[in-house]
């Protein structure tokens, strides 16, 4: 990387992923990019602290999704699609 050059989101992450899989250590990352060493350990905290938002929205629906009756319907016909699988799962 050179001085000028802003590191996009995706060379963050591929530095921060080295450091946290210990496959290369901080200091070693700080001088093969020009990066100092205070830089890299604010990326990896930024990054331990936003992680886990990564996955929020698999789980969580907002109550309008849930009470809207295309959902409701979408989710009445996967039921009823699969009602074999559900009754031999209730079965063990």
């Amino acid at each position: 990387m050179t001085d000028k050059q802003t590191p996009t989101p995706e060379f963050k992450a591929k530095v921060v992923l080295e450091v946290l899989t210990q496959a290369k250590k901080i200091a070693d990352s700080s001088r093969e990019y020009g990066i100092p060493e205070p830089v890299i350990e604010q990326w990896v905290n930024v990054f331990l602290e936003r992680a886990p938002r990564i996955f929020e929205d698999e789980h969580v629906r907002s109550e309008q999704e849930i009470t809207d009756p295309a959902f409701v319907a979408s989710l009445e016909r996967s039921l009823e699609e699969n009602r074999d699988i559900w009754e031999e799962l209730a079965k063990h």
